[in-house]
């Protein structure tokens, strides 16, 4: 039953992330970017490879396709015997 109810929240967390990331992706490469201008763990030529458009968006992508997976593997739990 708890995995159901974690893959559930995930199924309902990811896909929304993943489609706000590919909407917004630039006010949030930004966004990510300033956030680690202020943490100066990584050095300055790792920051700024890290944080770009495309790697957002290919993280967006991924977001939905977690999301839809976890959302997949809860209906056939649901649909084979799992309880909920």
């Amino acid at each position: 039953m708890a995995a159901n109810i974690a893959m559930l929240v995930m199924g309902i967390i990811a896909i929304p992330s993943g489609v706000a990331i590919l909407l917004w992706p630039e006010p949030l490469a930004k966004f990510f970017k300033l956030l680690g201008d202020t943490m100066t763990m990584y050095p300055e030529k790792m920051r700024s490879t890290v944080y770009k458009t495309g790697n957002l968006r290919i993280a967006g992508v991924g977001y939905v396709v977690f999301g839809v997976f976890a959302f997949t593997i809860l209906v056939w739990r649901l649909t084979h015997g799992y309880e909920f």
